[in-house]
């Protein structure tokens, strides 16, 4: 099984984006079944989404 691979510009996204537009970001995580790779001061940011 192959990982996907990431989209520089639509896979990595700063956690002040996410708190913007927490439900779009879900909605896109549901529809497209991709991962979102949040940051904060350019570094990863875990996340938990159930």
């Amino acid at each position: 099984m192959s990982l996907p691979k990431i989209a520089l510009d639509q896979d990595i996204q700063p956690l002040s984006e996410f708190r913007k537009n927490a439900a779009e970001f879900i909605e896109r995580i549901k529809t497209e079944k991709r991962s979102i790779i949040l940051t904060q001061h350019g570094k990863v940011v875990p996340l938990l989404l159930m």
